[in-house]
């Protein structure tokens, strides 16, 4: 199964290198990010770059439903607008 761990560098709480990097290494098809200047709430404090690395380990439409009908692109324009 495809994970994505994030810690935070700077993280007080929790050793990224004693439970990240240890859990990366046990897991095949997971992908580690230390942020770099980041504590614990990573996931508050850096949510776009959060977002940023789990469209890029199961691509952009990770989120997208599919059962939920996807807007067409002028549709998708108009809510921009």
């Amino acid at each position: 199964m495809p994970v994505v761990i994030v810690a935070g560098a700077d993280d007080g709480v929790v050793d990224p290198k004693a439970h990240s990097v240890r859990l990366h290494h046990d897991l095949e098809q997971s992908s580690l990010s230390v942020i770099p200047s980041t504590g614990h709430m990573v996931h508050y404090a850096m949510q776009n770059e959060l977002v940023a690395l789990i469209d890029a380990h199961f691509g952009a439409s990770a989120f997208a439903r599919a059962d939920k009908p996807q807007p067409t692109e002028s549709e998708a324009e108009a809510t921009t607008t």
